[in-house]
């Protein structure tokens, strides 16, 4: 097994921390981009329930 210095140790968990942020960061994204998503058809479902029920309307006038 090596021996590894101070200072190479504290590169490599330097860099493992770094990746680690880069990946919980894209996720961030991931979710917030879902989120957008699921707003995005749930604004439609409503338009879509609103302008059925708009319909109905018309009908039995």
């Amino acid at each position: 097994m090596a021996v590894l210095s101070r200072a190479e140790i504290c590169s490599v968990a330097y860099n493992a921390l770094e990746k680690l942020k880069l990946k919980l960061w894209r996720n961030r994204f991931r979710v917030v981009n879902r989120y957008k998503l699921a707003e995005r058809a749930r604004g439609y479902l409503i338009a879509k329930g609103l302008e059925s029920i708009e319909q109905e309307n018309d009908v039995t006038d």
